[in-house]
């Protein structure tokens, strides 16, 4: 089975902190933001998710391995589907093995597949499912017939037909051509990340001490050097991690929130909310694991103060890829201010969508969730933090809550975001 050096195509860049991966935006995700999120959109009977899911996960894949196969030239499609099976593993997706490939589809075994293994580790039997959770791998695998035969873009689709969630050993996914090729959106690739310049807006320095940049640095390290396991499994800090394509999750996100705008426009803010709080599991499970891990905390000595594990929570974006997150205003236990240049969503709005009015959802739910977890969770005492300790502070009456004050370019030079105690 042929290895592939994928992690030298990586290109991180340091001003903006994002990561760049043959012209498309990666950020690293734990299987809690991926399957909350993905839940949000699958749920609600009158949106369409399952198309939301599969379109943008085609989209993203095919632009992807249309720019590898590019730069990498590939001359047998057999060639290809091998090193694009190659590349699910080092993301983290799992292990891809083809049972039946012909130029008319095929059958894919994908073993054990982050989504599915994420579910198993978080619901185990507790949520009953009818079928699978490989929505993104299966508009990956379509993809990759396309880019490997060479045929025109929507020319295959990819179903999902066992699951170990629905009682079967193992995924498979049967690819099949589609007779009149489904039509797809170009992706915006870098977006505005290719345009944007280091903004010279107020940073707060840490009044404790705790050195943010080298934290940042150290852990950009060992963020870079993670890659999927004997499995395809990227696992640490007691989460599963993907390294994502950034525009799948802004794409998302942004087919969601407009569908509910224009079929269900009165519960639009509760869908908001719901996006929201994908960014507020993400930073609870992997952030909190994260900073609670005492080789991390040895990297600058340790950390001495609750503080401190608000600064490294900033920090640990830009290990993330998410953008360059910084401290613009901080008060203990009552206020946080963070602001940046540019973060994924924003950037894959600008570029795609310049004229809407949609906001940005990950950033303002991640900047309520670093108060929550210091100042709710005490995350500095080392609790467990599992769904009962989750749901304890989700219904507490004093949490803390962010607003969107500016979002770059539309309202400001930098995108801001207030989080404050709410009651």
């Amino acid at each position: 089975m042929a290895k592939y050096a994928w992690s030298k195509y990586l290109r991180r860049h340091p001003e903006l902190q994002f990561i760049s991966f043959f012209g498309e935006p990666v950020v690293l995700h734990c299987h809690h933001f991926n399957l909350f999120l993905q839940q949000t959109i699958e749920d609600p009977p009158y949106v369409d998710g399952e198309w939301i899911l599969y379109r943008n996960a085609y989209e993203t894949s095919y632009a992807l391995l249309q720019n590898i196969q590019k730069e990498l030239g590939f001359k047998k499609p057999a060639e290809a589907l091998e090193a694009f099976a190659d590349l699910a593993r080092f993301l983290g997706f799992g292990n891809v093995e083809y049972e039946k490939v012909t130029r008319e589809g095929g059958l894919v075994v994908l073993s054990p597949g982050h989504y599915t293994l994420g579910w198993l580790s978080k619901y185990k039997k507790s949520v009953k499912r009818m079928k699978g959770v490989e929505y993104f791998m299966r508009g990956y695998i379509s993809a990759s017939w396309n880019v490997a035969f060479e045929r025109e873009p929507g020319s295959y689709a990819a179903l999902e037909i066992e699951s170990p969630l629905t009682g079967y050993g193992r995924v498979r996914i049967e690819v099949s051509q589609n007779p009149n090729p489904l039509k797809f959106r170009t992706s915006p690739g870098l977006g505005v990340w290719k345009r944007c310049r280091k903004s010279s807006f107020p940073i707060q320095e840490s009044k404790n001490g705790f050195p943010f940049q080298d934290f940042a640095k150290k852990l950009t390290h060992i963020a870079d050097s993670f890659s999927g396991d004997e499995r395809g499994i990227i696992a640490g800090f007691n989460v599963y991690v993907t390294r994502h394509l950034a525009n799948y999750y802004s794409g998302i996100s942004y087919d969601f929130y407009t569908t509910i705008q224009k079929t269900k426009p009165e519960i639009v803010s509760v869908a908001r909310a719901l996006l929201e709080e994908s960014g507020h599991v993400c930073v609870f499970h992997t952030f909190g694991n994260l900073l609670m891990n005492d080789d991390v905390q040895g990297l600058v000595g340790g950390f001495n103060d609750p503080e401190d594990y608000v600064f490294a929570g900033v920090a640990v974006a830009h290990a993330l890829a998410f953008g360059d997150w910084s401290v613009v205003e901080f008060q203990p236990d009552r206020l946080l201010r963070i602001g940046t240049t540019c973060e994924y969503e924003g950037a894959y709005l600008a570029e795609a969508y310049p004229e809407s009015k949609a906001p940005i959802f990950f950033l303002p739910g991640a900047t309520a969730a670093i108060m929550n977890m210091v100042y709710e969770g005490k995350v500095y005492e080392k609790p467990a933090l599992d769904s009962i300790m989750y749901n304890k502070i989700m219904k507490s009456q004093n949490i803390f809550k962010a607003v969107l004050e500016t979002l770059a370019p539309h309202s400001g030079e930098y995108t801001r975001v207030r989080a404050e105690r709410f009651s």
